[in-house]
């Protein structure tokens, strides 16, 4: 996502000889970040683009195995949004799976609330917001979660 664009201060008829553009850029695990910045220069067919990482996170491992866990939240989203489907995502907002997993903790980044675009597109904006229905619904997804995982035979599966 481009996050801001800007140019030396010039007059108005003058073209700029530089401008500097931000991306925030979220890679999937395992993408190659020398191959995901070179796709960059290529698509802009621009390979004099000077490019500079400011921030970098740890690389996220691979997705924690579907397990138990995954199951049972899995199932609890189903039932509390009736006709949904679980599927995966790139969220835009940051979390802290990628440091849990990196010392082998499992970790699912679950948004147990429906979002609608308009709702997606306000997450980290001057308008974000959830509405109480969605927070209500999203507790409900880990009341029935939590059922889950203290019932006897989920008991002994997980351990």
């Amino acid at each position: 996502t481009v996050t801001n664009i800007s140019n030396p201060t010039g007059s108005t008829n003058q073209i700029a000889q530089q401008t500097i553009v931000s991306l925030d850029c979220r890679l999937l695990p395992g993408t190659d970040k020398g191959k995901f910045i070179a796709e960059i220069k290529k698509s802009l067919r621009k390979q004099h683009l000077r490019v500079e990482i400011e921030l970098e996170t740890i690389n996220a491992r691979e997705s924690t195995i579907k397990n138990l866990f995954y199951q049972n939240f899995k199932k609890s989203i189903e039932e509390v949004h009736q006709g949904s489907k679980v599927i995966p995502i790139l969220f835009p907002a940051y979390t802290d799976n990628s440091f849990f997993r990196k010392r082998g903790v499992p970790v699912y980044g679950i948004v147990p609330v429906h979002l609608t675009s308009e709702l997606m597109e306000s997450v980290h904006n001057s308008n974000e917001r959830l509405p109480i229905k969605s927070l209500l619904q999203g507790i409900d997804v880990y009341k029935s979660f939590l059922q889950k995982q203290l019932t006897p035979s989920s008991l002994a599966s997980a351990f």
